[in-house]
């Protein structure tokens, strides 16, 4: 590159990088005062942050190159991401229902688009606020919408970052001699990455990301001297860790730092580091604007989840570690056990009693660790040492992370997902191996992906706790099809009671797509309907005389309370569907609330 071209990029990077961190001041400041101005800037700073991105990513290879490589990692990450959508389909997790978290980044995303959520290094959200790539990850699934993809678009952003994640690692580890097999590559890794454990990452919106960088970072490091720039790579994946969630600040960073000082001349490193890396630069200077202007937006979180209490007082953090310190070296590795490998009562991330990961897939992972060492051949006692002290480090900073926070076990999903992607080593070095290596490698892959599409038939029928409510999810489901099918204009009512949960996360957006449709829908909470069916009935009936219907799930309502449904007319059709409609003919010129004037309701059922 001449010295003028390298001059004219010099002054490119840092107008962008002016004004982006001015954009986001200005975003930060008029937060309060003027939401629609502040979004707006927003929009322009991570535009700009994008644009910094590319010319970040090209300033090597040149834009031809650049687009090529692109398009390569595209075409990659499209092959990697229908594989991921196969096993996805055959998990049906969807089913278990989906996390609260990944619904609120997803509506958070919908106020950003309304001019109502300025996104800084943090965004609005129901409850709270979330760093910026949680509620971005979901750029893909609402510029289709929800509509077209119902529960899917709380999955899909995870989906297409995890595919762009392998994609990168194989196009920066696997330089295969064709495009054809790096494609197989990268769908194995797809495949094999889809056990039963790594399937609940699609509910995991905070955690999930950050932990699948880091054992991509571990990938890259193990590889260093092999690639022409592990510092970029390892810079990207920690910006992307950082920008997702506090696992990326308080487990990845301070191990790419210890990874830094640990080499030869630490300092000539670090100051490489640095050099190498503006876009983390950047996101990091984001991240000092929107601790200096509103702090509370990231530390509210932080401070609710470890002392409960402001300030920091040195008394409060020696009660709770004498609190919590006991319990971490006596009972948690028994109950992390159990959790984990035995199954218990399930919980907010772990579907019912069925073991997250249970002695075959622990099994499958220690064997994946020693399949990836032989792959080193020579330089196999260099994979096993850099595990070994990344496991432990790991496990180090998991424990203080349950120092100071809780023991929930989404707090260990860092550590077991990055030591099972640390095994996946295997895949990316095939190419380097000879004939009959790479054929015993791959045999053994393809058996490993059959294994998992099998295994993951375990996943069926199990469910999440509350926070999950499925059944709503169900419900509304089958109405939101009905109504897409266009049976609604048979049903010749605007107006739709479905029985849900009072708690129902995904409400806002079913109404929302059934206005679309012409459908007002009212829900009735299930604790009222199954308490006072003929009292919710009487009451949903009497706010109109228009015709209504009531939509009912066959599993809502204890078996007792069968009777007095059947007395007014409320009998569930024979069939495969799990949710009938109970259609309640117009009232007008009598009663609009007496069920005997509206007589028994006609039912038709609909399939899940």
């Amino acid at each position: 590159m001449s010295r003028i071209a390298r001059v004219s990029l010099l002054v490119t990077k840092l107008a962008l990088v002016i004004a982006t961190l001015v954009t986001f001041v200005l975003a930060e400041r008029l937060r309060a005062s003027r939401t629609d101005v502040a979004t707006l800037l927003s929009m322009v700073g991570w535009g700009g942050f994008v644009v910094l991105f590319f010319v970040w990513l090209w300033e090597r290879l040149g834009p031809v190159a650049g687009l090529r490589a692109l398009g390569r990692a595209a075409v990659l990450a499209v092959v990697c991401g229908a594989v991921l959508y196969v096993y996805h389909m055959r998990s049906r997790i969807l089913e278990a229902g989906v996390d609260v978290d990944d619904v609120y980044t997803y509506i958070g995303l919908r106020w950003f688009t309304e001019l109502h959520n300025p996104i800084t290094f943090a965004g609005g959200t129901v409850s709270y606020p979330q760093l910026p790539m949680t509620l971005f990850t979901h750029l893909p699934a609402l510029a289709i919408g929800f509509d077209r993809l119902g529960p899917f678009a709380v999955h899909l952003g995870m989906m297409v970052e995890i595919a762009l994640v392998l994609a990168v690692l194989t196009a920066a580890l696997a330089p295969a001699p064709s495009m054809a097999m790096q494609m197989a590559i990268v769908a194995l890794a797809a495949a094999i990455f889809s056990n039963r454990m790594l399937v609940l990452i699609y509910n995991l919106p905070g955690y999930g990301i950050p932990a699948v960088c880091l054992g991509a970072i571990f990938l890259v490091v193990v590889e260093e001297r092999a690639l022409a720039s592990p510092l970029r790579v390892v810079g990207g994946l920690l910006t992307l860790s950082l920008l997702h969630h506090y696992p990326g600040f308080f487990i990845a960073l301070p191990l790419v730092v210890a990874w830094l000082i640990m080499g030869k001349e630490p300092l000539r490193r670090m100051s490489s580091f640095a050099r190498e890396n503006l876009p983390l630069l950047l996101a990091l200077a984001i991240l000092a604007i929107t601790l200096f202007i509103n702090p509370n937006l990231l530390l509210q979180r932080v401070i609710d989840v470890t002392l409960q209490s402001r300030p920091f007082e040195m008394n409060s953090w020696a009660g709770k570690l004498k609190q919590t310190w006991p319990y971490l070296v006596t009972s948690y590795p028994a109950d992390l056990k159990r959790f984990f490998f035995l199954g218990d009562q399930g919980s907010w991330h772990r579907l019912g009693d069925l073991p997250a990961i249970g002695t075959v897939l622990a099994l499958i992972t220690l064997l994946n660790w020693v399949v990836s060492a032989a792959t080193f051949r020579r330089r196999w006692l260099r994979y096993v040492l850099y595990l070994v002290g990344f496991a432990s480090s790991l496990a180090i900073l998991s424990a203080l992370q349950h120092l100071v926070t809780d023991f929930s076990d989404r707090r260990d999903f860092t550590l077991i997902i990055t030591l099972m992607v640390a095994g996946f080593a295997l895949l990316f070095r095939m190419p380097g191996l000879g004939r009959f290596g790479r054929a015993a490698v791959c045999a053994y892959a393809v058996g490993l992906s059959v294994y998992n599409y099998v295994d993951l038939g375990a996943l069926h029928g199990r469910h999440y706790p509350p926070d999950h409510p499925y059944i709503s999810q169900r419900t509304m489901e089958s109405l939101h099809g009905f109504m897409k099918r266009g049976s609604g204009a048979r049903l010749g009512t605007a107006r739709l009671y479905p029985v849900l949960d009072r708690f129902f996360p995904l409400l806002d957006l079913y109404v929302k797509d059934a206005g679309t449709h012409g459908v007002v829908i009212r829900p009735i909470p299930v604790e009222d309907f199954c308490g006072n069916p003929e009292g919710e009935i009487e009451k949903a009936l009497g706010g109109s005389c228009e015709a209504a219907v009531i939509a009912l799930d066959r599993m809502r309502c204890p078996e007792a309370l069968r009777p007095r449904l059947a007395a007014l007319g409320w009998v569930h059709p024979d069939g495969p569907g799990t949710v009938a409609l109970y259609r309640y003919e117009s009232a007008c010129g009598r009663e609009a609330g007496d069920l005997a004037a509206r007589g028994k309701p006609s039912v038709v059922e609909i399939a899940p």
